[in-house]
């Protein structure tokens, strides 16, 4: 049975017992349930809930139906994504949502570039997306914010979304929403989200060892190491060491020094994510607190980050006419870690030491280096490709 209240909001139902429950909803509105108990009357007066798009589609100043958007406007339910190992939740959208390019990143931690649909920017100076985080424009990085903190995110992709927010939404805009409590009455709800994943490359290049270095390098030299009329017989006189631009590399190479650089500057990757909330809705108070922990290896070695996210939404009814609230969140993030250059690998002979007769690390990077052309030695110290 149903029955629809007026303008007045006066209704009237028949009902088959005294148990019986009523469910009263309105768009916009938390639905609520009341048990009859034996009672003709019952009013009731709805509390706002927050915008949901299953109902209406936020569109910066206001809602509309999904039925009456003429703009084009994309969805993404993070939950989707709750167990994806992902930095940064912009990474989750990567290939997901029409019109979203999302770049690429060379060490943990960066903010890739975004476009929405092209760039639609004249200069280029500025070619990124507005984002909106809970209503207010957000210019920090979006790596800041905690994936598992976030509920949705609405991106507008045409040119209808410079009717809210003017000339700086020519590159599209990104509506990020945040967890809150809940709707209706809810119990504190603990959750706690934890990940760890390894990462290797599908595929590698590495240097040649001693030995086959050795071999191949008479070949790059036959003007020196061959003879003959026709270049095919191993010159008795040739040195090799003759090309070496230190004592310290010709010594190595005598004592059959076989150093693994490539193994010295790389590593299994690693990364870890731990979150943990808390939750609840009473008729006076609405919150959501969490603390999260990211902690990223790179493949090379000292190529780390780490950060900590710590978020607190809430809302308290003090009386009939005043309300509180706060959307804040604090984010310490660390990029003390420097990235070696993995081209030192290949520009570094496997005799070439690592450290000095005292024990002193020694990196002699021009003094391991042939003289010849640099794209011919790379040529010699590359192995075919290995798959993992």
């Amino acid at each position: 049975m149903k029955a629809v209240a007026n303008d007045e909001g006066r209704y009237s139902i028949d009902v088959p017992s005294a148990q019986t429950v009523l469910n009263f909803s309105f768009v916009g509105f938390t639905t609520q349930e009341v048990t009859i108990n034996g009672r003709e009357t019952i009013d009731v007066q709805l509390e706002r809930s927050a915008q949901s798009l299953d109902d209406v589609v936020v569109i910066g100043y206001g809602t509309a139906k999904k039925s009456d958007l003429t703009g084009a406007v994309a969805r993404v339910d993070m939950q989707q994504f709750s167990k994806l190992a992902n930095v940064s939740a912009i990474q989750s959208l990567r290939g997901v949502t029409p019109g979203l390019n999302v770049g690429a990143t060379t060490r943990p931690g960066q903010n890739p570039d975004i476009g929405i649909r092209g760039t639609n920017s004249l200069s280029g100076a500025d070619a990124q997306p507005l984002i909106v985080v809970d209503g207010s424009i957000y210019r920090g990085s979006l790596t800041d914010l905690n994936p598992t903190d976030i509920a949705s995110i609405d991106i507008l992709k045409d040119a209808s979304s410079a009717a809210i927010y003017g000339s700086q939404a020519s590159n599209g805009v990104m509506l990020i929403t945040t967890k809150k409590g809940g709707i209706g009455s809810v119990k504190p709800t603990v959750n706690y989200t934890g990940s760890y994943t390894i990462q290797r490359p599908t595929s590698l290049l590495v240097p040649m060892e001693s030995d086959e270095y050795t071999e191949f390098f008479k070949d790059v030299t036959w003007r020196f190491s061959r003879m003959g009329p026709d270049s095919l017989q191993a010159n008795p006189n040739y040195n090799i060491t003759q090309h070496f631009k230190s004592e310290d590399i010709v010594r190595g190479f005598n004592e059959g020094q076989n150093n693994d650089w490539w193994g010295g500057l790389t590593r299994t990757a690693s990364n870890q994510n731990h979150s943990i909330s808390i939750r609840g809705k009473s008729n006076d108070l609405n919150y959501f607190i969490s603390g999260g922990y990211t902690g990223v290896k790179g493949f090379v070695i000292n190529d780390d980050y780490k950060r900590y996210n710590y978020r607190i939404n809430a809302d308290a009814k003090i009386n009939n006419w005043l309300n509180l609230g706060i959307e804040s969140f604090f984010t310490s993030s660390d990029y003390s870690g420097a990235s070696p250059s993995v081209n030192n690998a290949f520009l570094l002979q496997p005799f070439a030491p690592i450290y000095t007769p005292e024990g002193i690390f020694k990196l002699l990077r021009e003094e391991a280096l042939i003289l010849i052309p640099i794209w011919i030695y790379k040529l010699i110290t590359w192995k075919k490709p290995q798959t993992w």
